[in-house]
């Protein structure tokens, strides 16, 4: 029994990565659209092999819509981190310089998914205690 090995294709640069999320900005409204119907899952397995055709295109590297999807997948979680991240520097006490940087393409995969990416703000949270003497 002989084990056939997986070929892997070559790892992302950050000029792919970007290509990538502009892509998916056009196809935004079907890729990250919460649905989950026949219908819906159709449409968005033909929105990755459209965006596997134009990224091919643009890049000139022939991709797998599953692992486009993958490395979007991944992006995501990553955007995710940073940018919360960020938010807990943010509000952590003390001085000093603060370290996290949250990438460009972080920024437009938050971009792209709005309050899911950021989290929802909270104007009224404050430990300040309101005194009138």
């Amino acid at each position: 029994m002989m084990n056939a090995k997986r070929e892997r294709a070559p790892n992302f640069n950050k000029d792919e990565e970007e290509i990538l999320v502009s892509l998916v900005k056009q196809y935004a409204k079907v890729v990250e659209n919460k649905k989950t119907d026949a219908v819906m899952w159709q449409q968005k397995k033909e929105a990755w092999d459209k965006l596997a055709v134009d990224f091919e295109k643009f890049s000139g590297v022939k991709r797998s819509a599953k692992n486009l999807k993958d490395k979007y997948e991944n992006l995501k979680k990553k955007a995710k981190k940073e940018l919360a991240d960020e938010k807990k520097e943010t509000y952590a006490t003390g001085g000093g310089t603060r370290n996290i940087r949250v990438s460009r393409i972080s920024e437009d995969i938050s971009s792209i998914l709005g309050v899911a990416g950021k989290g929802l703000e909270n104007k009224f949270d404050s430990d300040r205690i309101e005194c009138s003497f």
